[in-house]
Order: C-alpha cells, then structure tokens, then sequence
C-alpha cells in the first residue's frame, strides 16, 4: 500500500502538484512513525520510514522548502544508522544524493561547494563498483550546473547516457541528453545541442513533467535560435507561470520561483537576438520587454487577484493567528533586546509564518484564483497611461560574470524603445553597496545624492531625448535598483551634472507594468477625495522614543484638506489605546486618503511582519491582506518601511518582489503609497507631509505632489528628504485646470 501512496506522490509531483504530493507523503510519513513507535525493532519498517523521508525532502526540495527538506534528510539519517548493513545501503545512496544537492544548490541556506564535493564523494565510495554507480554521475551532473561548469555538465551526461540507455530508462536517458544540450549552448555550440533538445521536446512535450517540457521546449528555441522559435519559448514560460501559480502559498511561489527565475533570463536573452540596435523594430522590442515585465512580482500580481484572502480564512487558523499577534505584540511592548527575548520573537515569527502558509494554501479566495492572472499585453498597458506620462523599465541581465542594463522606455508617443548598457560585476557590487548602505542608517549621515556617473549609466542621454515633452515618470526597477532613492538622482555626466532626476519629473515607481491597472471609473483613479484619515502616536506602547512633531504634522494635513470641504477623521493615539478602538481595519474602505504617522519596524528576514505601531497596536503587513482599500493614497510617515525582504524561510529573494509594506496596501486596492527607504528625521518628515498634503488637496496627481514636496526640501540634508518613495498606478491631473510648474 506505502508504495502505491509513494508512487501516486512521485507521479503528483512530476505533474507540478507539489503540495498534494507533499501531503499524501506527509500522511504516509505520520502513519509509518506511529507504527514504528510501537515496534521500534523492525527495520524493515525504519528502512520504509527512512526511504519515504528522503523522498520527501526530494519533493521539498524541489518545492524550495529547504530548511524542511532538511529535517526530512537529518531524521532518516537518524534512521538509518541504526539500520542493519543491506538495506541501510540503498537509503544511504539516496540520503548522500539528497546530502549534496540540499549543499550544491546555490539558493540552499546550506550553499557550500566544499560539502557538497564531500557528499558526492562519500557517494561514490558508496556505490564503489556497484551497479548504480551512475547515480553519482547524475548528482555531478547537477552540481556542476550549479556551479556554472558547462564542460563537466556535458561529460557527466556523456558518461551518464549509456547506463540509462542500457538500463532502458528513457525518461532519464531524454532528461541527460537535455542537461547536455544545456551545456553545449553554455558551450557555444548550438548545432549540437539542437538535435538533442528536439529529442528531448518530443519525448516530454505530452506525457511530461510539465517542468521538464519546459525546459525542453526552451533549450530547443535557444538551440534553434530563430524567430520561428520562439512560440515554444512562450510555450516555455506560460507553464512556469503556471507551475508556480500552483504554488498557492506566497511562501511557496517564492521558494519554487528561485529555482526557475534563469529560464525568464534564458528566453529574454533569446528575445534580444531580434532586436537590431541599428533598427527601430517596436514588435520585437516589445516581445523582450513583456518578458522582463512577466519575471517581475509574480506574487503581487497573484495577490491582487485574489482579493482579501485572509476574509475567508477557517476559524481554526484564524484564532491561533491573532493569538501569535498577541503575544508577539506583547514582546514588542515589553522592549527587551536580550537575546532570549529576540529568540523568542523570532520563534513566534516563523511560527505565525507557518500558519499564514497553511492560511493561503487552504484560502477558497486563493484556489478560485489560481487561473485568473490575465496575460500581459504591455501595449495596452502603455497606452492606459496618461498623456504626458513617460515610463523607463530596467531589468538586468546576466551575461559571462558581468551584467548588461536593459533600459527599456517609451515617451509620449508610446513607441517602445531600448537602450542597454554593459556593467561588470564588479560595478554592480558597488551598487548593491550604495544600497545596503542606506538601509537602517541615521539619515543625517546620508549626505549625498546618488551621483551623475550612475544617472547617466542608469538613463543614457538617449532615454532622455526620448522622454523630451513627458512631465511625469513611471519607472518599474529592477533588483539592486529597487531601493534606491531613484528621484534623488543626478542626471548628466559627472563633468557637468544637470540637476536631479526629481527637477525634471515628477516621478512614482511600480514593481511591474505587468499589474492590472486600476479602470479610469475606479473610486481612487482620478476623483476628488471625499474622506480622509489621519492616525498618528507621538508615545506609542512600545517603549519607543517620541514624535514630537506628529500632532503638528496631522494638524497641518487636516488644514488643508479641511477648508476644501473635504471631511477629515483625526486620532492622536495614546500609548494606552490601540487604533482598533478610534480607525478600526474595517471602517478603513471608506476613505479615499489615509496618513499614518508613527514609528515603523521592519526585519528583512520576515518582510510580512513589517509593522507599524499606532498606540498599543502593531499593525502588521500580513493584517492588510484582509482588507479591502479604496484609497487614492497611503501615506506611512514612519521609518524603513518603504524597504522590500530580502528572504522567505530562509531563501534569498531571486525573483524581484516587493514584499513589505506596499504588497499587501496594493493587493487592498490602495493606487498609491508613500513609504521611507529608510530612518526619518521627525521635523522634516513633517514639512514633507504637510506639503505633499497641500498640493494633493489642491488637486495635483500624486506624483505631482511628491514632486513639489521634494523640491521644498532640497534645502535640507540629502538623507532627509530623499527617503519618501511614492510607488503606485500614475493618473492624469484631478481638476481641469492645469499646473505649469509641474511640467518641467
């Protein structure tokens, strides 16, 4: 019966159901422990519970759940030592096998070239003149792509083909000669790999798997390298998208996404061939910028087709959840920073994690959305921009150890173009540098922009000539990109600087053009506010240090939206009260601007527990999911928590994925929202909001009026100013007349 179940798994986990195939192990697993238990002397039974494991951390593996994966691999280790030596040998194959994948894979936790070396030879001395001996090929085989080898890759599939072909294992046998057509193109030799390849996509293109067919259809567009091709390249990345919608928790698309983030690489490299740099070809431009624009947040486009997930969750989550709110609420509150109290927290973190996992998988809202994301169609999405509205695209491409900077851009006429230049890695680092520097730092030690070097590298003199007559900027960034303060950029040569990239626009940013935009009849696209809400702390329970300047900051907000007839709902939260009791999350739909002004916390390592405390409440990221936002604006004047995660469960970020704050504010159905990059400086903080409150009321679009906030500011210190970040869907102006002084 336990090998049917297995078998049954195995084939659920070909076909990309990697949580049913989990589960039915899963089932399998707790009722082969409870018999072990109680006869504990079996080894046959502790040999099935061994195998059965390991199978398991193969599958978790597969589905990037690492650190599970790795218990799995650590108890049937436990198993097998206490195993007789005959069948304690085929286990441990398959334990070593799994040993040095979980060490070799370069987004594992446990990435070490060094062990994983050691477990492949541990391997082999394993399966020492056995028959089997070709499985340590085939683990080479991996971890030699891994490590970007292309010639051993191509020599261990060379060696590994004869015993697949001789055992009639043909699946395998196709599998090998497609990792070798891999490494042939790594190679640069394409017509080698190609009759590979097609062998490849015929064996797999119906039976499957679909990831394997995939990357078969890939390969071969790549080895064919025509434009005929590239409908199986399509084909190619229609089914990780697919794939990884599977993956119903966020969680999980973000582990499986990883390991599949270099086949949108693969089939943007191929895109490019067509594109003649000497010759404006729009179609072929466009086909490798909706590439780029589909490998971007995949989660936030998920997201925000699903609505408030977290409405429908089962009360048996749901109860435990708050509870985990409250006792991490509680910690908080108490301000320790000893390090039981931070293991602790971060015990009661992983554990709200796990539960928020098992919220989404079993979400009805999340199921009924597997299907919905529509294709992009980034024509259309350009032309729903609003006149005067240009909009630049970066993504970066890995090319031989160095980078190449694509800057895709479209000007008013609409007309996509690119423009792409080449960094080497060692520049790249130093940007990654620039970066991390400003997370987490005072902002008076932030002194500088970023200088016109970087302004002329990121937007060549001709992307500005091609954004001549746009007075606003929509810009997507990529990676190391993403948390920069792109509008405190210098623009021009570094002889001759020509001002900031803020003088020239006004200028908001989103995370992909691939987003559904909001309709043009949306409440929020366009119409003047009808309520807003201003929710501030000066002392919050949390043992924070004070705002002075809040009630300054919500009482100059309500003076100008106040005299325009708008109706405006002000707290001042005491550290003794909770924002639950004054702005309940429910009441929040009405408003179409709400501020939040209060101290904000934000752990890269757990992006969805960013925070922001308002009383004696933390309101946390994943809370918002449950909400339903009308709102034009969000504005969270609080610290950091403009800043995006740079891990899930212990994987680092590959894809490129907001997670913070702003995720679920736009899956809510906030259009725009206005965070810190990093720490705010109090009185500033206060002047930018308050002018930026002005100039909305006034009826300037949002990106306008962070515009004219910034440009108020410039007097001030560099680091404290150029932390206001306005992200969200760019609209036109809200009142017929026009505004000159907008319109560099």
């Amino acid at each position: 019966m336990s090998k049917a179940e297995r078998d049954l798994a195995t084939l659920d986990a070909e076909d990309g159901e990697l949580l049913a195939a989990d589960e039915s192990l899963s089932a399998l697993i707790d009722r082969l422990r409870g018999r072990h238990e109680a006869q504990s002397g079996d080894g046959a039974l502790a040999h099935e519970l061994a195998d059965t494991l390991v199978q398991r951390a193969g599958i978790r593996h597969w589905a990037m759940r690492l650190k599970e994966a790795a218990a799995d691999l650590d108890e049937a280790e436990t198993l097998i030592d206490r195993l007789k030596p005959l069948p304690r040998h085929t286990v441990r194959t398959l334990l070593l096998d799994a040993r040095a994948r979980l060490y070799g894979a370069p987004y594992s936790p446990w990435h070490d070239d060094a062990a994983a070396a050691q477990a492949l030879q541990a391997l082999r001395r394993e399966l020492a003149d056995d028959a089997n001996a070709w499985i340590t090929e085939a683990c080479a085989m991996r971890l030699a792509e891994w490590r970007g080898d292309p010639a051993e890759m191509a020599r261990c599939a060379r060696a590994l083909a004869p015993p697949m072909q001789a055992g009639g294992h043909w699946r395998g046998l196709r599998a090998t000669e497609l990792t070798e057509a891999r490494a042939l193109l790594s190679l640069g030799r394409p017509c080698e790999a190609e009759p590979l390849a097609a062998g490849a996509w015929a064996f797999f293109e119906q039976p499957g798997p679909p990831d394997i067919a995939a990357g078969a259809a890939l390969t071969l567009a790549r080895a064919r390298g025509n434009e005929a091709s590239w409908p199986l390249a399509e084909r190619a990345l229609a089914t990780v998208e697919q794939l990884t919608r599977a993956q119903r928790s966020m969680f999980d698309q973000q582990r499986y996404l990883a390991a599949q983030q270099d086949r949108f690489d693969q089939a943007l490299a191929l895109a490019l061939r067509w594109v003649d740099p000497a010759a404006a070809r729009p179609p072929a431009i466009l086909r490798a910028w909706q590439v780029a624009e589909r490998a971007k947040s995949f989660s936030l486009r998920q997201a925000m087709t699903q609505g408030g997930w977290l409405r429908s969750l089962d009360p048996a989550i749901a109860g435990p959840l708050q509870d985990l709110d409250r006792r991490l609420q509680s910690l908080e509150a108490q301000g320790s920073g000893s390090e039981a109290a931070l293991e602790r927290r971060a015990a009661l973190a992983a554990e709200r994690q796990s539960l928020m996992q098992q919220a989404m998988r079993q979400s009805p809202r999340v199921a009924a959305a597997m299907q919905l994301p529509p294709p992009l169609d980034l024509q259309a999405q350009l032309a729903r921009l609003p006149a005067g509205c240009g909009v630049v695209s970066w993504y970066w491409l890995p090319e031989r150890g160095d980078w190449r900077l694509l800057v895709f851009h479209a000007g008013s006429d609409r007309q996509p173009r690119l423009a792409q230049v080449m960094w080497t890695g060692e520049a790249l680092g130093a940007l990654e540098a620039r970066t991390r520097a400003f997370a987490g730092r005072h902002p008076g030690f932030i002194e500088q922009p970023l200088p016109a070097p970087l302004g002329d590298r990121l937007l060549p003199p001709a992307v500005l000539e091609a954004l001549q007559g746009c007075h606003t900027l929509l810009v997507t960034p990529h990676r190391q990109l993403r948390q920069l303060p792109l509008h405190a950029m210098q623009l021009g040569p570094a002889d001759a600087p020509t001002g900031l990239l803020i003088e020239r626009f006004a200028m908001q940013m989103l995370p992909t053009l691939a987003l559904p935009f909001p309709s043009a009849a949306d409440p929020g696209s366009g119409a003047a506010p009808r309520e807003v809400l201003l929710l501030g702390c000066e002392q919050d329970g949390f043992r924070s240090q004070p705002l002075y300047d809040v009630v300054d900051e919500l009482r100059g907000i309500a003076e100008a939206w106040q005299p325009l007839g708008h109706p405006v709902q002000q707290h001042v939260l005491s550290p003794d009260e909770g924002f639950s009791a004054r702005a309940p999350l429910a009441d929040w739909p009405r408003f179409d601007v709400i501020h939040l002004a209060c101290h904000g916390s934000f752990v890269p390592e757990s992006p969805l527990d960013a925070s922001l405390y308002l009383g004696n409440e933390a309101l946390r990221a994943s809370e918002l999911f449950g909400v339903d936002l009308k709102a034009e604006v969000v504005c969270m004047s609080a610290c950091d928590v403009g800043r995006h995660g740079e891990q899930i469960d212990g994987v680092a970020l590959v894809s490129d994925e907001w997670l913070g704050l702003a995720m679920p504010l736009f899956q809510a159905g906030a259009r725009h929202v206005l965070t810190s990059l990093w720490a705010a400086q109090s009185a500033v903080a206060c002047a930018f909001m308050q002018g930026f409150h002005a100039a909305l009321a006034a009826g300037k679009t949002p990106a306008q009026a962070h515009r004219q906030a910034s440009l108020s500011q410039l007097h001030c210190r560099f680091g404290f100013w150029a932390n206001w970040q306005l992200a969200g869907f760019p609209t036109g102006s809200r009142h017929p007349a026009t505004h000159p002084e907008d319109h560099p």
